[in-house]
């Protein structure tokens, strides 16, 4: 998945989707509080309300819950309910407006992280085009630029543990030591940190 950071206003995120967390006590921004159904956008934990405000793409409104409550694992389970979502609406591409509350570090690897593990999906023996449905291909952050670095190491961990979880949903007959040993040759080749040596049976 490509992950960015953009430091702009919500409505020039130019995504699919724009998902914005919403505190107890908080307000959403001026130009989304205007839609018509706004009213009914609750706070709380993982309630989710689908708004459509003038010249904005939809908007997907996440409560966080309590302020004094909301740390990264809250975040990481809102962010996994925004992505799950998120794929039922079929969007290719969402910004999330980084929540207050959080350092800004912290707040994209809890969305990155989130986002990335809801999104997985083992479909390797599925055929034709899974049925059409579209994926999750990109995810800005808006927020400062600064927290891109945290975002790229988050992403690489998530990544790396969805390629984990195609290797445990393998079947036995499919992941044999030859298919492993290949899949760890497929990882290092992709990495200039990683270098892999087979050993056979003798």
């Amino acid at each position: 998945m490509k992950v960015e950071a953009k430091q702009v206003e919500p409505a020039a995120a130019g995504t699919d989707l724009l998902v914005v967390g919403l505190l107890e006590g908080g307000e959403l921004p001026a130009e989304i509080a205007s839609a018509a159904g706004a009213d009914a956008a609750k706070s709380g934990f993982k309630k989710l309300a689908l708004l459509r405000p003038d010249g904005f793409s939809p908007v997907l409104v996440v409560g966080l819950g309590k302020g004094d409550e909301l740390d990264t694992e809250r975040l990481r389970i809102a962010a996994a309910v925004a992505a799950q979502e998120t794929g039922r609406l079929e969007a290719a591409s969402t910004a999330w407006a980084l929540p207050e509350g959080l350092e800004p570090a912290v707040a994209a690897d809890a969305v990155v992280t989130g986002t990335i593990l809801a999104s997985y999906r083992f479909d390797r023996f599925k055929s034709g085009d899974d049925d059409g449905a579209a994926r999750l291909e990109s995810l800005t952050l808006l927020g400062p630029v600064e927290v891109a670095d945290a975002a790229e190491s988050a992403r690489i961990a998530a990544e790396a543990q969805n390629r984990a979880r195609d290797l445990q949903s393998t079947p036995a007959n499919f992941a044999t030591p030859t298919d492993l040993a290949q899949r760890a040759e497929e990882i290092a080749n992709a990495s200039g940190a990683l270098t892999v040596e087979v050993f056979g049976q003798a």
